[in-house]
């Protein structure tokens, strides 16, 4: 079994040998220099824009933290119900 193994995988890697290798299209860093260069910066606009839409999820995040916080008292303890005391009863897990 591990010698099949063995052969398969020399067979597959001897059939990569005498493969030419790929290159790129010679034009096809022109081609990307000069789409890099017909981009325009954003304008001041559209840069008030996305800080304003960065601040408001940031708010809105914070204000769904402190919502959420303030609703649940950090000190208090809640009394367990028959229903969840009978899981554990004295602790012992392996009865």
């Amino acid at each position: 079994m591990e010698q099949d193994k063995d052969k398969w995988v020399e067979e597959a890697m001897s059939s990569l040998e005498g493969l030419e290798r790929l290159s790129p299209p010679s034009h096809l860093l022109d081609e990307i220099e000069k789409e890099i260069g017909r981009r325009q910066p954003l304008s001041l606009r559209q840069r008030l824009l996305v800080a304003a839409a960065v601040a408001g999820l940031l708010l809105l995040n914070g204000w769904a933290v402190v919502g959420t916080n303030a609703s649940q008292d950090p000190l208090a303890v809640e009394q367990s119900t028959d229903e969840t005391a009978s899981y554990l009863p004295n602790y012992q897990i392996y009865e």
